[in-house]
């Protein structure tokens, strides 16, 4: 699954087609993704292109589950300050959606 969520965000960029078409794909992609995805996607986001880890942290936002939250805040931690911006706003987001999550 992570082969497919990395082929859609190489091949989009953020215009309205992600927004409307892309962000879905790629979040209908995060939902199937097991544990071995995961990790896949932990080792690649410190080696992407900035555009890549934009349109990732979209995803993740758009996604809204737990694992997503914690790579945001993965990201948030482990960059290089090109992309602090972008996970603030999708923490901002997802904050008030997970409130009622006794698991975070």
């Amino acid at each position: 699954m992570f082969a497919e969520f990395d082929k859609i965000l190489r091949s989009s960029t953020r215009d309205v087609n992600w927004s409307e078409v892309g962000v879905f794909s790629a979040t209908q992609v995060l939902e199937r993704f097991e544990l071995s995805d995961w990790d896949s996607l932990r080792l690649n986001l410190l080696i992407t292109q900035k555009d890549w880890r934009v349109l990732c942290i979209e995803a993740l936002s758009a996604f809204g589950s737990p694992p997503a939250l914690d790579f945001l805040f993965y990201i948030l931690c482990h960059n290089n300050g090109d992309t602090v911006q972008e996970c603030l706003e999708a923490i901002g987001v997802n904050r008030a959606g997970f409130a009622g999550d006794p698991n975070l």
